[in-house]
């Protein structure tokens, strides 16, 4: 599978919180690289600093996600799409990921 963050924190969540997984990491294997999710024990404050003590099933997950090599890209080809979709905003750089040519 390719790489969706979204889906695997979702994922990631159902199985620790519906028990399916014991332990506290998961490991996925994607055509993007592997990502390991990890299970955090506690709440997360607003000050971002993992307490204990909080409800039994409260935890927060960390994902470790595949690195990517992005390079430079001529923005000229794209320049009116992203005039239109930005609403005339500004570009002062653009870059693609090398595995996928997405932009950036």
């Amino acid at each position: 599978l390719g790489i969706c963050g979204h889906a695997t924190l979702a994922t990631s969540h159902h199985l620790f919180s519906s028990g399916i997984v014991a332990g506290t990491r998961i490991k996925f294997l994607t055509n993007s690289g592997p990502i390991t999710a990890d299970k955090i024990e506690g709440s997360l404050s607003a000050a971002g600093v993992t307490s204990a003590g909080g409800a039994k099933d409260e935890f927060c997950i960390e994902l470790d996600l595949p690195r990517f090599t992005v390079h430079d890209c001529d923005p000229a080809p794209y320049m009116s799409l992203f005039s239109e979709t930005l609403n005339g905003v500004q570009i002062k750089g653009t870059k693609k990921v090398s595995c996928t040519e997405d932009l950036i």
